[in-house]
């Protein structure tokens, strides 16, 4: 989390504060996006996954 802090502090400083949170709110989606494409959300028990494999 400090190295975090520190680096989002950093980025702040260059581009700003509105702009920094405008990305962390377009990485948080992008971060988001591979689940929508993944079988976990429909995985009701793990033993599923793991016959499937």
């Amino acid at each position: 989390m400090p190295l975090g802090a520190l680096f989002g502090g950093l980025v702040a400083q260059q581009i700003g504060v509105r702009e920094a949170l405008w990305l962390l709110m377009i990485c948080r989606i992008g971060a988001f996006v591979p689940l929508l494409f993944s079988p976990l959300p429909r995985v009701r028990d793990y033993t599923e996954l793991q016959a499937n494999a």
